[in-house]
């Protein structure tokens, strides 16, 4: 097959949906499919992937995830990328990413000569999403219900990458005939963290952090910095309920608008002791910091879109403390630590007894969601 990836987004951004986008991309490639992906001007360029970009647009530089009105203006420009790409590239089907993929990959199909297959890729549910990114702004939700409902009918096959986000969706949207869940698989070769090549800046705020943490137990965030994660309530209610002596310290490791406001409160309130903030966000350097820690947090409360840092957590071996919700529980079984809120939370890092965990990981593997979505994509050609 020929697939034509729409990204509407700055990929690649060392953020969870990227991950997806380049590990479904990366698996069909190497099933011997024929890959190429249209996407926004900035982002870093992977080598194994043929990447087509929109002229730059230099104002724009935003690469963490949520709404901006500059993005309709790269739509544009996307989806006559799209359209350019229709012309040459010739594809047999439509990946589509992301809402706004599945509206670009409508659009650009109406002038294209034969009629392609419309795989739309989701997270979760696009009014969900943006009341937890934007919760300031009330009335888009309302506005955005419509077109949503509209552009996911047009899609010939709709996945989502939890089943927690495919219920949610089917009892939104009643009408939606079909969503299957392929999820977030991972290359479980790639946390074999002694294999891994360490750049110099790694290698020094590795051997830095090492110092900092003296003999205390570590507690590691990594993902995104964007309220929206549940980053900024972790980090506010540790800096101001952990003490030196309670034994724990937090390491933050992620890239995201929050980032400046963490650095700012971190100084003022003089919490460098037990908070540390990576300089270091690349992916592939984040195994050798997972190995420095003790246990591992998702602090998202419950929402329709599924956690890419659990199956990384998982795969790296470590404990994994989170939130006690359905989503939670279908992924880490008996294996995980729950909290109701974040006394308890703090409640169970002060009398924490640390257990090897044993998870399940065959539904991680990567390439076995791969020769799934493989399946339904040669299915939509029939």
């Amino acid at each position: 097959m020929k697939i034509l990836v729409i990204a509407a987004t700055p990929f690649f951004s060392d953020r969870g949906c990227h991950l997806r986008i380049a590990n479904e991309a990366l698996g069909l490639k190497k099933l011997g499919h024929s890959i190429r992906i249209c996407t926004y001007h900035h982002g870093k360029n992977l080598s194994a992937l043929d990447i087509q970009r929109i002229s730059p647009s230099n104002w724009y530089q935003k690469t963490s995830p949520g709404f901006a009105w500059g993005k309709f203006w790269l739509d544009w420009k996307l989806l006559l990328l799209v359209r350019k790409q229709l012309r040459i590239f010739s594809p047999d089907l439509l990946h589509c990413h992301l809402y706004e993929g599945l509206a670009l990959g409508f659009l650009a199909q109406l002038f294209s000569k034969k009629k392609l297959p419309l795989v739309g890729d989701l997270q979760g549910d696009l009014t969900d999403e943006f009341k937890k990114y934007h919760p300031q702004k009330k009335f888009l939700p309302q506005i955005l219900f419509p077109f949503a409902n509209f552009f996911l009918k047009k899609a010939t096959a709709l996945i989502i990458s939890s089943q927690r986000g495919q219920i949610f969706l089917k009892k939104k949207y009643p009408a939606l005939k079909k969503i299957s869940v392929i999820q977030d698989g991972i290359n479980l070769n790639f946390f074999s963290a002694g294999k891994l090549p360490l750049n110099l800046l790694t290698q020094k705020e590795l051997e830095k952090i090492k110092t900092w943490k003296k003999d205390a137990r570590l507690l590691i965030y990594a993902g995104g910095l964007s309220s929206a994660k549940g980053i900024t309530e972790l980090f506010l209610f540790f800096g101001k309920n952990f003490a030196k002596n309670d034994g724990w310290k937090l390491l933050i490791f992620g890239n995201g608008e929050e980032k400046a406001f963490l650095q700012k409160t971190l100084s003022e309130e003089n919490w460098s002791e037990k908070i540390y903030l990576a300089e270091q966000s690349n992916y592939d350097q984040l195994p050798a910091y997972l190995q420095l820690a003790d246990l591992a947090i998702d602090p998202k409360t419950a929402t329709s879109e599924s956690s890419g840092k659990l199956p990384i957590y998982m795969a790296s071996g470590l404990p994994i403390i989170c939130f006690d919700n359905s989503f939670n529980r279908d992924k880490l079984k008996e294996q995980g630590y729950y909290f109701q809120d974040w006394l308890s939370f703090q409640k169970i890092l002060l009398h924490f007894q640390p257990r090897q965990p044993s998870y399940d990981l065959t539904d991680l593997d990567n390439q076995k969601e791969i020769k799934k979505l493989e399946s339904l994509m040669k299915k939509t050609l029939h």
